[in-house]
């Protein structure tokens, strides 16, 4: 949040949040979730090495660690992935095509309207969103739910 002399005001977890679910609205850095969300893990194990006395394990900057163990990290999903997508490549498979209905997936296609096409971002609810809430009651009630 921004006051009125133009100072940002967050409360800590609103500021983690906030970095972690858009990260395109602080930064332009490829993969600034991941970047913040080790930057803020790592400034948590420093400043415990620090409170408990305790030799600390990066002998970098912070940035410096941060930005290294981001990229050993895309280093080993990009390799997972690839591990993944030759072994999938190499089974045999048979495939079915299962259309399902707009109506009878009513919040996967609620969910999918809002989002963005180009956007990367992943968006984690830790609740339903509340447009989803009454579509979810009316499923358990099986009542069908009509759309635009």
């Amino acid at each position: 949040m921004v006051t009125a002399d133009g100072v940002w005001k967050w409360e800590v977890r609103e500021w983690i949040l906030a970095n972690l679910r858009s990260p395109t609205r602080f930064s332009t850095v490829a993969n600034w979730e991941l970047l913040f969300g080790v930057v803020v893990w790592i400034i948590w194990l420093a400043r415990n090495a620090d409170v408990f006395n305790s030799p600390s394990i990066f002998h970098n900057s912070i940035i410096q660690s941060s930005r290294l163990l981001v990229e050993r990290t895309m280093t080993a999903i990009r390799e997972v992935n690839d591990g993944v997508r030759a072994t999938l490549l190499r089974r045999s498979w048979e495939v079915h095509v299962l259309h399902v209905l707009r109506c009878d997936n009513s919040v996967a296609d609620c969910l999918a309207k809002p989002a963005n096409s180009d956007s990367t971002c992943v968006i984690y609810f830790e609740d339903p969103p509340p447009f989803i809430v009454q579509i979810l009651q009316r499923d358990v009630a099986s009542i069908s739910v009509t759309h635009d």
